[in-house]
């Protein structure tokens, strides 16, 4: 059922109360039909409580079980509809972010609110309305968010208006202009500090932002300068950065790190490494490194299904021993290929709907690696990884979808071919 309706857009506005660490919302969606509909179903966490439910403006009927709404419906096929959802309530805290997912609600060191959140494995849906199907991402989003004052409320896209709202409050309106899966959707509100650069990359000008809490400033402007050679790699390695309308950004938070597309949690506290661990002197930023490789890896090109989150995590792993390659040498990318193969545990396989450990991580990166040396034809090799990009971008994909591009290159053999 799922698959007779397309979403093709949605309007999500999001108003905070910090104090009460509540939130008030509504996500309008658009949806295109591919056959006729008695029935809609959308998922929102339980512990959030409705306030209404329209079908093309029209309040309509639903049953509420557990996370999903049915919603009852009349809809003729090929019909452009949307569906409202009025919402509101305490999203779910997370335990141990962003691992374990929900809202982080903490303070800096000046004791002013600083707010995130990740849901990588729960879904968008534990904040906001969704179709909860990784499988059809919405084609564009329009974000709005209001916070008290002094407070930014950062998300995905391009900022494009800040209105007032209300006595103490602002709008903050975001635009996203591609593709998007719901749980790559994030708020960051602080007391955030700007600054801008610019990259000259292969699709022309790329516009980098930064937001980070004031008393970090200057060290964060030394710091991000590994910014841009990191993108002029891996925009060698991949092709373009999937997302230059959108632009390029990095958002200071409270915890580790998250891939949100064109909106990068950071939270690598400006350290080298991994907190402060790496091996030999290859001392790049993690968490920058890592989570940006995701804009290529996990952002354009997208799973379709949980069991295939490898196609995330492998390859973006697997981008950190190419990018040491670039900018260490080869050598060098073998000594982090063998610090990464220490973390290997197998006891999962990659593809796998519940991941336990990290062996998609790690053993995906070991398994790239080898299928490169299987190749033995590194010009071949690489346009591979280009083609991946070229072939699915903005698309999603499962397992068998990239097996099957691969299958098309001489040289190499899958058993059973």
């Amino acid at each position: 059922m799922l698959d007779c309706y397309d979403f093709t857009y949605a309007e999500l506005n999001v108003d905070f109360d910090l104090l009460g660490q509540n939130i008030i919302g509504s996500n309008k969606m658009h949806f295109k039909s591919k056959c006729s509909l008695d029935t809609i179903y959308i998922d929102l966490f339980e512990n959030l409580s409705l306030d209404g439910v329209f079908v093309d403006g029209v309040r309509a009927n639903f049953v509420r079980k557990k996370n999903q709404l049915s919603i009852i419906c009349s809809i003729e096929k090929s019909s452009d509809f949307y569906v409202d959802i009025l919402y509101h309530g305490s999203p779910i805290f997370a335990t141990n972010p962003p691992w374990d997912g929900g809202f982080i609600w903490t303070k800096d060191e000046n004791d002013l609110d600083w707010v995130g959140v990740a849901c990588q494995k729960e879904g968008g849906r534990l904040w906001w309305p969704i179709k909860n199907d990784l499988s059809d991402e919405p084609d564009s989003m329009n974000i709005s968010i209001s916070v008290e004052k002094p407070y930014m409320a950062i998300s995905n896209g391009q900022l494009t208006a800040i209105k007032e709202h209300g006595p103490n409050k602002r709008l903050f309106e975001w635009s996203v202009d591609n593709p998007i899966n719901n749980y790559n959707v994030t708020v960051n509100i602080a007391n955030y500090q700007n600054f801008n650069d610019t990259i000259q990359g292969q699709n022309g000008v790329l516009n980098l932002d930064y937001y980070v809490l004031p008393y970090n400033l200057n060290i964060a402007k030394e710091h991000f300068q590994q910014v841009k050679p990191m993108l002029h790699v891996f925009e060698k390695l991949f092709g373009p950065y999937p997302f230059y309308r959108d632009g390029y950004r990095l958002v200071e938070t409270s915890y580790l790190g998250m891939e949100h597309q064109s909106c990068i949690s950071y939270g690598n506290k400006f350290m080298k490494g991994y907190l402060g661990n790496f091996p030999d002197n290859i001392d790049f930023d993690f968490i920058i490194i890592h989570e940006t490789a995701h804009e290529w890896w996990g952002n354009s090109v997208s799973m379709k299904n949980r069991c295939d989150m490898w196609i995330h995590e492998s390859f973006a792993t697997y981008a950190e021993a190419l990018y040491v390659e670039k900018m260490y040498g080869y050598d060098k990318m073998l000594v982090y290929l063998n610090y990464q193969k220490e973390k290997i545990v197998n006891k999962d396989p990659i593809f796998n709907k519940i991941h336990q450990t990290t062996d998609m991580y790690y053993k995906g990166s070991w398994m790239l690696h080898t299928l490169r040396n299987v190749f033995q034809n590194d010009t071949l090799w690489h346009k591979i990884l280009k083609g991946l990009q070229d072939n699915f971008r903005h698309k999603t994909v499962n397992t068998v979808d990239v097996i099957n591009y691969i299958r098309q290159y001489p040289n190499f053999l899958f058993p059973g071919k």
